[in-house]
């Protein structure tokens, strides 16, 4: 979740700076190059993420952990619940 909230961040961030910078002499493009180097970044950042997320996932594999099935189920039925409630709304108001 912290990687997604920086990539929004990061977005709107290059966003809003491109906007607020016109075209000159010195930036013929104004800033707008700041939008794909802040999607390019948001690439590179994700791979360490990846590799820790393989790192553990085989670490699991080789010596599994026992989970609490009701509660994880718990969850995952509330889930699918507010997704469902989400598409509903979403489909009244379209």
């Amino acid at each position: 979740m912290l990687f997604d909230a920086l990539a929004y961040v990061m977005a709107f961030a290059a966003a809003y700076v491109a906007s607020e910078y016109d075209t000159s002499d010195r930036w013929s493009y104004g800033l707008h190059r700041l939008e794909p180097l802040s999607a390019f970044l948001n690439g590179v950042l994700l791979v360490p993420m990846v590799a820790f997320v393989l790192y553990e996932s085989y670490g699991r594999f080789l010596d599994p952990v026992a989970i609490a099935t009701v509660p994880t189920l718990a969850i995952a039925v509330g889930g699918l619940c507010v997704n469902a409630l989400r598409c509903t709304f979403w489909r009244a108001t379209r």
